[in-house]
């Protein structure tokens, strides 16, 4: 499980504050999986972070669009790839023959892009964002 570090914050409250929650969901799978815990709560957990994620890059991406973010399209690429990698993970853990493995390598993908996408293609619009002063 990952914990928040000062040092990712953009000083914008609220992307940071949905970015705390979205690594929090992240981090609560992450136990579940951990613990074994059956598959009807694994799923939940994953439609949680499926809707949360959606929630906060519909907020990001208008953001992006009321400043004129030039890598707009970029980003909702990888918005998208997201959302797509948690249904297909939704669709397999929900075959009765679901092998550890695709939890292991489902989490590092997930832990690999929160913090790329966090410290790399979000941190791209910090300076405009703070330009614009949004909040």
């Amino acid at each position: 499980m990952k914990a928040w570090k000062k040092s990712w914050n953009f000083d914008i409250p609220s992307i940071d504050n949905q970015h705390v929650l979205l690594l929090k969901a992240i981090n609560a799978l992450e136990e579940f999986l951990g613990e074994n815990r059956i598959r009807l709560d694994i799923n939940k957990l994953v439609r949680a972070l499926n809707k949360y994620a959606k929630i906060h890059f519909s907020h990001e991406e208008s953001l992006m669009k009321q400043v004129k973010f030039q890598q707009l399209e970029q980003h909702q690429n990888e918005h998208e790839e997201f959302i797509e990698k948690l249904i297909i993970f939704e669709s397999q853990i929900t075959q009765d023959d679901v092998a550890t493995g695709v939890y292991e390598g489902f989490m590092d993908y997930l832990n690999e892009w929160f913090v790329y996408h966090l410290l790399g293609s979000d941190r791209k619009y910090v300076d405009l964002f703070k330009e614009h002063q949004i909040q």
